[in-house]
């Protein structure tokens, strides 16, 4: 009967030894990994900071454009903001390229990004030909 005590002991402090290594072996593996996450959050903070600063950067730069030419881009603010005002590949922010409401021919004149009376285009992956109309946007409803 002792045998089989002496044999128990030994046995269960052959898994608690077991466990223990494991839990270290895996721990140490553990720390590795939050290391990296770490590392990871840093890099991906930098990243945030520096798309910040093209994004301003850009920015920047259109209204640069645009005011070189006597016009601000602020004149673009007619559509309603629906986006976070990222940067698209075209270079506008995504509040002036989201869908926008509607807005009148007298809005537009307004902010003077059309004249009254000047000549719209249809354009559908090509400007078709003899398709044309006049901006009117004085005209009362009535």
């Amino acid at each position: 009967m002792l045998k089989k005590i002496d044999e128990r002991e030994r046995e269960i402090k052959d898994a608690m030894a077991n466990e223990d290594r494991l839990k270290q072996e895996y721990d140490s593996k553990i720390e590795g990994i939050d290391s990296d996450i770490q590392t990871k959050e840093e890099e991906i903070e930098q990243l945030k900071k520096e798309k910040e600063s093209l994004a301003k950067d850009v920015e920047t730069k259109i209204s640069e454009f645009w005011n070189a030419i006597g016009l601000h881009l602020d004149l673009f603010k007619i559509s309603t903001p629906t986006l976070n005002g990222r940067i698209t590949p075209l270079g506008l922010r995504s509040e002036y390229s989201g869908k926008a409401r509607k807005v009148t021919f007298q809005e537009l004149v307004d902010a003077r990004l059309v004249r009254n009376g000047q000549t719209v285009y249809f354009f559908h992956g090509r400007v078709f030909k003899d398709e044309q109309a006049e901006i009117v946007a004085n005209q009362f409803n009535s």
